[in-house]
């Protein structure tokens, strides 16, 4: 018996590939149904164990961990969920591309209650907030007001100040006054602050 003239998949055509790369994402009503699919799956196959352990305990046998407490059956869920979060996280990349000159021009209306530095960390999201229209701003004024530690007057500030520089102020020898040095004059002073319920410095 002799060998074929040909190799018998010679004239096989390769698979055609995609070469455009285009991606098309879920969309709200496929990625539901997806999580709702894998979410039945983890609930029988922790049923599956469930009868498995009874089974087993009948016998005499050894039980398998129990998966009732666990948050899935296996490992399938938890890298479905981390591939389509991390589509998320690509299109707000894009998105915020796309956004980045109208943010960048936008003059949002900042809460009165932030100053300086704070105002200026908290207006990209009053930007994005404001850009998003709606409910949004109000919504946003709600959460920086959650998030932002209340602040003293400038009165009380002042006389915060004040007083810790007179605590950092000490006698050095008998009628001379010395200052401590500079880095634990601000470790005495963000104390200070700390439990004056003020921001540190």
């Amino acid at each position: 018996m002799g060998y074929p003239p040909e190799p018998p998949l010679a004239k096989l055509k390769s698979s055609k590939l995609d070469t455009k790369g285009r991606v098309r994402y879920l969309t709200d009503a496929e990625e539901a149904r997806v999580r709702t699919a894998l979410s039945q799956r983890d609930e029988c196959i922790k049923a599956a164990r469930v009868r498995a352990n009874a089974w087993r305990r009948v016998r005499g046998y050894a039980e398998m961990p129990s998966l009732v407490n666990q948050p899935y059956g296996d490992h399938l869920t938890p890298m479905v969920v981390l591939t389509l979060n991390t589509g998320l996280r690509r299109r707000c990349a894009r998105w915020s591309q796309d956004v980045l000159p109208v943010l960048g021009a936008t003059d949002p209306v900042m809460p009165e209650s932030l100053h300086d530095r704070a105002a200026d960390n908290w207006r990209p999201f009053c930007a994005i907030a404001e850009g998003a229209g709606g409910t949004w701003p109000q919504r946003a004024a709600q959460a920086i007001k959650a998030l932002t530690p209340q602040e003293l007057d400038d009165e009380a500030g002042a006389l915060c100040f004040l007083r810790s520089e007179c605590f950092m102020i000490r006698p050095r020898q008998a009628g001379t006054l010395g200052r401590t040095p500079g880095k634990m004059a601000i470790v005495r002073l963000c104390a200070l602050r700390a439990l004056r319920g003020a921001t540190p410095l």
